[in-house]
């Protein structure tokens, strides 16, 4: 939809519910992201499309896990049909996420991340976010990733690969929130929020320590939506301990985290034929598989 026919559609939506009547000012945040006012009522607004797969997940998991998990997260208050969609509406959280500001936050976001992975541990299956694959066990999503994206490597590097990801097997299945970077933490007055959950899937925890980078590669770690290593030096033991796995070295798996990531991104950029950024990801592959003891 177009932004005034879009609004139209939301406007007409607004006006099923009684409660919802009345003259509504949107503030358009992004595609089919809204805020809305009136008053001293205010709303974060979301239009989901029939065929929006991401978004539907997100409603799902919204109305079912989340509602009752303990982790705090924005209350999904509506949800009301919309042309050929859905609009739906969570109350809105006042301040900013942890892009720029509020960053000595972040370990106590992934304490809270720990222990909602432990409270949520299962025993399978997983679903892979790098191959869209499902696997009955950890062992097996390993063995898997390795094979799918280090086909993508030459032969040398293959061994080492599948012996690094092996260490990732003291991890556990779990709802992951599958796209863990501080856009998506919220500081509210009364605390944080995490936001977006529309990636989220059964999965290996540790999966959602992607964007930490412990070890520094020369990469773009500079970036908002990275974690630099000198952060992650006191969120990975704060995760760790929270999630049920203080007996490990976070260093030393996080590590295996890393490798993983850059696999994923070798196997995009590969596909993308993006042949400059796959050399400068190789290197950073070889720089994680030369580990120094």
């Amino acid at each position: 939809m177009e932004a005034m026919s879009e609004i139209g559609v939301l406007r007409q939506a607004l006006r099923q519910v009684p409660a919802l009547r009345g003259e509504w000012a949107f503030e358009k945040l992004g595609e089919n992201i809204y805020r809305l006012e009136q008053g001293e009522r205010r709303f974060f607004a979301k239009w989901i499309a029939a065929d929006d797969e991401r978004g539907r997940n997100e409603l799902e998991i919204n109305r079912t896990v989340l509602r009752r998990a303990g982790l705090p997260v924005p209350a999904l208050l509506h949800v009301l049909p919309a042309g050929q969609g859905r609009l739906a509406l969570w109350e809105w959280v006042e301040g900013g996420d942890l892009r720029q500001e509020g960053r000595d936050l972040l370990p106590q976001a992934f304490r809270l991340l720990g222990r909602f992975h432990a409270d949520r541990r299962h025993t399978g299956p997983l679903f892979s976010p790098a191959t869209g694959q499902t696997y009955p066990s950890v062992r097996s999503l390993l063995q898997g990733e390795a094979a799918a994206l280090g086909a993508l490597l030459p032969p040398s590097y293959r061994p080492r690969c599948a012996e690094f990801l092996l260490r990732l097997e003291c991890g556990y299945p779990t709802l992951i929130h599958g796209d863990m970077h501080p856009g998506n933490l919220r500081r509210a007055p009364d605390g944080l929020r995490f936001v977006d959950w529309g990636y989220a899937r059964p999965s290996l925890n540790l999966f959602d320590l992607d964007y930490i980078r412990s070890v520094d590669l020369g990469d773009a770690a500079d970036e908002w939506r990275h974690i630099r290593p000198a952060e992650a030096e006191q969120i990975l033991p704060a995760y760790f301990e929270a999630a049920g796995l203080g007996g490990y070295d976070p260093g030393a798996v996080h590590r295996g985290v890393m490798l993983w990531a850059a696999l994923w991104a070798h196997a995009g950029l590969t596909r993308a034929h993006d042949f400059t950024a796959q050399k400068v990801c190789r290197q950073r592959i070889a720089r994680l598989l030369e580990e120094k003891p």
